[in-house]
């Protein structure tokens, strides 16, 4: 299954999220939510692409195993959300999580699964502790510093 997560929206239902719910910390409540997301990726073995509301030009980064796309100027991720959506050939294998209703009849409409927010959350923290302890390494999440430090050695590798 392949996941496309309407970003802010997922975070305004999370418990840990309070500083985003009161309009502080965006990019440490963003980079949070990422690295649950990653957890969840690399438990489930599941493809992550979260958007996000962008500004300018947009654009498209990936941290950790999850696609992290910034929706370009006003179009807002719903919109970006939909397009992606409706371009995809393999609509039937995508699950859009948004509690957006606009949303969630678009992408229905053009084939795809909708999920609420609050559900796929569930479904997010009941996998993360479901994972086997006997690999404790495996849902422990990077904190930013080791992930840039591991993105550096691999862009590294790939200019030589």
């Amino acid at each position: 299954m392949r996941y496309i997560v309407d970003g802010y929206n997922l975070m305004y239902v999370s418990k840990e999220h309070q500083p985003f719910r009161k309009g502080k910390d965006l990019e440490g409540c963003r980079a949070t939510l990422v690295r649950k997301l990653s957890a969840f990726a690399a438990i489930s073995g599941e493809t992550v692409l979260v958007v996000f509301d962008g500004t300018g030009a947009g654009g498209m980064e990936r941290r950790a195993g999850v696609s992290i796309v910034f929706s370009p100027g006003p179009s807002g991720a719903d919109a970006e959300i939909v397009r992606r959506v409706d371009a995809d050939r393999s609509r039937k294998t995508l699950t859009v999580v948004s509690s957006d209703r606009e949303v969630a009849f678009a992408v229905r409409r053009l084939g795809a699964v909708s999920v609420s927010s609050g559900a796929f959350m569930g479904q997010v923290e009941q996998a993360l502790a479901a994972a086997p302890d006997d690999e404790p390494d495996r849902n422990r999440i990077p904190d930013e510093a080791e992930t840039e430090f591991w993105l550096e050695i691999f862009d590294e590798l790939e200019d030589r």
